[in-house]
């Protein structure tokens, strides 16, 4: 993993509170307004969790991370370990 340079990573550490604050927890007062706002449960919902992946993303995206090829690799390797059990 390679960081760009420190702001881009500050910003990153940033996005990533965001994110992590629009996901089920902590959001009680910012969810109740914005239900108030929309009429709609549903729609909130929606919204609040566009803005926690988008959120998500731009951690990805700024810290230069690359989760899905993680997971592969991760994947790749517990099927080799099992293949060589059988």
């Amino acid at each position: 993993m390679k960081v760009v340079n420190g702001t881009r990573q500050n910003l990153a550490i940033v996005a990533l509170m965001v994110a992590t604050f629009l996901n089920p927890l902590g959001f009680d007062v910012l969810f109740k307004m914005g239900l108030d706002l929309t009429g709609s449960y549903w729609l909130t919902t929606g919204i609040f969790y566009l803005a926690s992946a988008s959120f998500f993303g731009l951690y990805f995206w700024l810290s230069g991370k690359k989760p899905v090829k993680y997971l592969i690799k991760i994947i790749k390797t517990k099927l080799s370990k099992r293949e060589k059990l059988t």
